[in-house]
């Protein structure tokens, strides 16, 4: 997970800090393998371009390119099912975080402040999930949306945030509350 410089790694490990004063237990970890797929997809466009190669110089299929071929098939439905399997899982998982935890905020990387508001995200962007005792944290591109069950997550956030002085602005509202349904929409430009 590439982290943006304005939420640097480390703070993570902060907010786990203040609620836990021996490392935070993790109760779960979701890993989605956006590399693993793009490596599978590059070794099947190498096969199929070293099976329509040699197909082309000698104009029959040999032992060597019907053996690239099965594999680039067979390679071809793997990565197809993981993609599916993936979404799949993501969408019924986040619907169960959602439910279970029910509010909210949204912390966008992209921008020097934090806005604690209403969003819309869709589930096939997020590329990480850690779960806690006290919250959850769903990253997604440059998003990270954290889902907890009480308001000591902001007071602990509002510290990080003073210590950290390339998030210059704090834009609070009301905590949101999520509906039992995943929005398939974009998430909020903000």
């Amino acid at each position: 997970m590439k982290y943006n410089q304005n939420f640097p790694a480390d703070s993570l490990s902060k907010l786990e800090s203040l609620f836990h004063p021996e490392p935070a237990r993790r109760n779960n970890t979701l890993r989605y393998g956006k590399n693993s797929i793009k490596w599978l997809c590059i070794v099947i466009a190498v096969l199929y371009f070293c099976i329509a190669s040699l197909y082309l110089l000698d104009h029959k299929f040999t032992f060597f390119t019907t053996v690239c071929a099965y594999i680039a098939v067979a390679a071809t439905i793997y990565t197809m099912f993981i993609v599916w399997f993936g979404t799949w899982n993501k969408k019924r998982i986040q619907e169960a975080v959602i439910k279970k935890y029910g509010r909210g905020f949204m912390v966008d990387l992209e921008k020097d402040h934090m806005v604690y508001k209403e969003v819309s995200y869709n589930y096939k962007d997020i590329d990480y999930m850690v779960f806690y005792d006290e919250f959850v944290f769903i990253y997604a591109e440059n998003t990270i949306l954290v889902i907890y069950k009480d308001d000591r997550i902001l007071e602990a956030l509002n510290k990080i945030i003073d210590e950290n002085k390339n998030i210059k602005k704090i834009i609070k509202t009301e905590p949101f509350r999520l509906d039992g349904y995943v929005n398939k929409g974009k998430r909020n430009k903000m």
